[in-house]
This record gives C-alpha cells, structure tokens and sequence, in this order.
C-alpha cells in the first residue's frame, strides 16, 4: 500500500518501522520541510507449515515447460513514458474477449543492472519492483502520463523471468479516479494492482 503526501515535493529523509514479527513494514518519506512526500507500508506471511520450496519448484517447471516466447514487441519508450528502451516492459495494447490488456516480458538478462537502469534483486523470479513498474507502464499506454497517488497491490504467485505475463485491466479505462490491474501467467492470477489518482 503506498500514498503520496498532498502537495508532495521530493524527499529528502526517510523513517523505516519494522513490525515485531519482520513480515510488515511502514516506510515514510519526508521533504526537507518535514512535509510527508510518501508513505508505503506492506505485510507478508511465513509458510510455517508448507512445503514452500516443493510448491515453488512445481509452479516453475510448468511455466518453464511452456514455449519460450518469440518476436515479442515492446511498445515505444514514449508510450510508457519512460527513457530507454531498457526500461520497457510491456507490449501495445491488445484487445481480447475480456477486455484490454498488455503483454509483458521480463528476463534475468534485461530486468536487472546492469542491463536495466535502476532495477536490481536475485534474479530468480520477477519482483514486485518489476510488477509495479510494468502495471504501471500499462496503465500510460491506457490514460498518458499520469502518477498515482496511492496504491494497492497484493501478490499470490511468483511470475517467472523469461515468459510472458498478461496485465489485464479489471476496472472501466474511462474511470479518471483509479485503475485496478490483474497480472497473469500460464491462466494462473499472480498479482493485483490498484491505482488511484487525484488529478
């Protein structure tokens, strides 16, 4: 969960509060003035009883086992409103019969410094970062140049590096006030994204 302070400028400080149990976390960024720029908080879960590391390997093989992609087409670093072809994750927008979406792609060779700019982690799964980042770039290709003001976003399934995912838009493209995102892999639900917007 994220929110940008009203009037907001850039930070020049920041406080990080820890939960008890290290799963949950509240950052907050403060301008020189001490005014709040951004709040972001999260909450995760231990799998005290799972065989997380069996679950993980399965879920991988079956992505894995599907055909590497081919050709894919990334839109044009001005469509997503970014700088470089590096930083662009997703495809133009597609239309099916459930609604928008965009194709993304991110692999262990591009997704990472130093080949992309600021993006960094093991290496091993698409990170939230990324996520975010790609939904994001989805939702300029659909209303421009735009930034949230607060955000939601809950993540159930690790997306694997190196196939393709879908971004599908769940709310109304017209809606002025917020967007709610769904990232898929392989027909599996990985992630949903929302957005809100003050302008």
């Amino acid at each position: 969960v994220f929110q940008t302070g009203e009037g907001a400028r850039h930070p020049a400080s920041g406080r990080s509060i820890s939960a008890g149990d290290g799963i949950g976390f509240t950052c907050r960024l403060a301008d020189a003035d001490g005014a709040p720029v951004y709040d972001i908080s999260g909450e995760g879960v231990i799998f005290g009883t799972r065989d997380f590391e069996g679950w993980r390997a399965k879920a991988k093989a079956k992505i894995q086992a599907l055909p590497a992609p081919a050709n894919f087409t990334f839109a044009a670093p001005e469509d997503v409103f970014v700088k470089t072809e590096q930083e662009v994750f997703v495809s133009p927008l597609k239309q099916d019969d459930r609604g928008v979406l965009a194709e993304a792609l991110i692999t262990a060779e591009s997704g990472f410094r130093p080949v992309h700019p600021y993006h960094g982690g093991s290496g091993d799964h698409v990170n939230s970062g990324h996520l975010c980042d790609a939904v994001q770039q989805a939702a300029r290709l659909i209303s421009g140049p735009r930034y949230a003001s607060a955000g939601e976003a809950r993540f159930s399934r690790y997306v694997e590096l190196g196939w393709p995912f879908q971004i599908r838009l769940m709310s109304n493209a017209s809606d002025s006030a917020r967007h709610l995102f769904e990232v898929e892999q392989a027909g599996e639900t990985c992630a949903t994204i929302e957005f809100s917007y003050d302008d």
